[in-house]
């Protein structure tokens, strides 16, 4: 919460950037965390699903740097 206020307090207006951070936060927060080895199917369905987008986001923007 703190960082998406920050961001947004830098004028940041683009929704991939807080979907970015947000998805950092919470591999951040989950490894810190870090559960037992039994984790549900659902939270790795949710793990891979955050970790493709954040890989899609990067790629984006990278690529979008690299043809300009």
């Amino acid at each position: 919460m703190l960082l998406s206020a920050s961001i947004y307090l830098l004028g940041e207006d683009r929704v991939d950037a807080y979907t970015s951070v947000n998805i950092l936060v919470y591999f951040v927060s989950y490894a810190v965390t870090r559960p037992g080895v039994e984790r549900s199917k659902a939270v790795r369905y949710l793990n891979v699903f955050l970790l493709l987008l954040f890989a899609l986001i990067v790629a984006w923007r990278v690529y979008e740097v690299l043809v300009k």
